[in-house]
């Protein structure tokens, strides 16, 4: 029969093991993400000249994924917004 406590304790073992295996394999991306300041961050917004359309657009994919939508019905709710914010998407794809 197995004891319970030795059970705890050897999965408790496993587990600190894993996460340190983790901590060690990503330590690396873990410090360059530490390291970005606030204007480094603003490098990864999109430069728009409405920022309305950016404000749209957000709220609408953000909207979608609250309500899981497909991308066929998101891409609906985008055209319903407008050329500007249509617009923005063509070229913030082009970042990803």
């Amino acid at each position: 029969m197995t004891d319970t406590n030795s059970t705890t304790i050897d999965m408790d073992a496993l587990a600190a093991q894993s996460a340190a295996s983790v901590d060690n394999l990503y330590a690396a991306d873990l410090e360059k993400l530490k390291s970005l300041t606030t204007p480094d961050w603003d490098v990864l917004i999109p430069k728009v000249s409405n920022p309305d359309d950016l404000k749209k657009l957000i709220d609408a994919v953000q909207q979608a994924t609250n309500n899981n939508e497909s991308i066929a019905e998101l891409q609906d709710r985008i055209l319903k917004l407008g050329d500007g914010v249509v617009s923005l998407v063509k070229n913030v794809s082009h970042m990803v």
